[in-house]
């Protein structure tokens, strides 16, 4: 037995030591895996033929050797393979076409890629999580208008040359001389003998811009990197307002004379403003952090029918908050944010209030609060920034606190 027992040990020891080269060779090829940039697809039109493309760059130096483009079609459970081919134009680019009777409904894809030595895959989406596409309808045909007649040029003599720019990220709106051409890559012909400003711009990255000249007849490449925006520091000041006529239940509200008292009653905000000062920080994905500052005034008033006008409270609210905020869209255009707000806010009756809470004659109470918050800014030239929003407190509600609801709208600047 004992002699059994130390042969079985010994054959786990030798699988064991031919296994471990195997398990580094298989992680050693994950990190070499080429590396892939692609744009996904979003929508495509229905019956017609379907490119796809991608940037696949060699991580250990190898020829790209098996690209390929995984395709699910509707009711089909596994994916069809479709190669690649390198685009004879453009260095690292690589392209497939569907073909127009495939793409008739909905479909699921994902790009993978090897290298000569076999290492990889690189991959854009996975079949546990591919890229989408929503398949539309066809656009019906508009008639051509009919152009006025023209006398036909003479043939024009001007030297080109082509221009074929190429940006990293893909997809990059590409403009020359001010003209705009649409996403990279692209093949432009170019007047030979003259200097061109080639411009590419991408949501959340900066703008980037060269100029270059053609040759006559030849090709000149143009390659153009984007840097993603840079952590900038936003300062707003607001005016604040609050809508009139939002309930909420104040737990023993009670007159300071003590004819009414122990039990709760509704208030309705009748009017309210104030002002808001806010610090955001944001970083290069568009992500916020900082602080708000609240100052309010309030007026309420008793829904208690028997009461009438004679339970009239007036409010001056203290609030600060720590915010994240996450805003969408390039800064140089209108840009919505999602936020949410957590803090505290201290309201404090006014010597013209006829009502108190809690016991005796108290006239200040502090409540946490969580507000959700949306907003839209528009980021103007001189590092000056309009904003409008509007959130709800969520929390007070639950606390048995005021419900606010403000809305702001205000000039606010930030620092690169």
């Amino acid at each position: 037995m004992r002699r059994r027992a130390f042969a079985s040990a010994c054959h786990a020891t030798w699988l064991l030591l031919l296994l471990l080269p195997l398990a580094a060779r298989a992680g050693e090829a994950q990190d070499l895996a080429p590396v892939l940039d692609h744009q996904p697809i979003r929508t495509a039109v229905a019956g017609e033929p379907l490119t796809v493309r991608a940037r696949i760059v060699s991580a250990s130096g190898k020829p790209i050797a098996e690209p390929t483009v995984l395709v699910r079609l509707p009711g089909v459970t596994s994916f069809s393979r479709m190669a690649m081919k390198a685009d004879a134009a453009f260095k690292d680019i690589y392209l497939a076409e569907l073909p127009g009777q495939h793409v008739l409904a909905d479909f699921d894809y994902f790009l993978e890629a090897f290298d000569e030595d076999g290492n990889g895959p690189g991959r854009s989406g996975t079949a546990e999580a591919p890229h989408h596409v929503t398949v539309v309808a066809k656009p019906a045909p508009q008639p051509a208008p009919q152009p006025p007649p023209t006398v036909a040029p003479a043939a024009s003599t001007t030297p080109v040359g082509r221009l074929d720019i190429v940006t990293l990220p893909l997809g990059a709106q590409i403009t020359v001389d001010g003209l705009p051409l649409g996403p990279s890559p692209r093949a432009e012909q170019a007047r030979a003998g003259v200097v061109h400003r080639v411009r590419a711009e991408a949501p959340g990255y900066l703008a980037a811009e060269v100029e270059t000249s053609v040759v006559e007849g030849q090709a000149v490449r143009v390659e153009l990197r984007l840097e993603e925006e840079p952590s900038r520091m936003l300062i707003n000041a607001s005016g604040v307002f609050l809508l009139p006529g939002m309930y909420n239940q104040v737990a023993k509200l009670s007159f300071t004379s003590g004819g009414f008292g122990g039990d709760s009653v509704h208030l309705a905000v009748t009017e309210g403003f104030g002002a808001d000062l806010s610090l955001t920080y944001v970083f290069a994905r568009h992500h916020g952090l900082g602080l708000s500052f609240e100052y309010e005034t309030v007026k309420f008033k008793s829904d208690v029918q028997s009461l009438g006008d004679s339970v009239v409270a007036k409010a001056n609210t203290w609030a600060t908050f720590l915010a994240y905020r996450g805003y969408f869209g390039p800064f140089a255009v209108f840009r919505p944010w999602l936020g949410l707000l957590v803090g505290g806010r201290m309201l404090s009756l006014g010597e013209g209030s006829q009502v108190s809470w809690g016991s005796g004659s108290e006239r200040s109470k502090f409540y946490p609060a969580v507000c959700p918050e949306i907003g839209l800014a528009f980021e103007l030239p001189a590092h000056i920034t309009l904003q409008a929003s509007i959130r709800i407190e969520v929390l007070s509600m639950i606390m048995d606190g005021p419900l606010l609801w403000p809305l702001g709208a205000g000039i606010g600047v930030h620092f690169l």
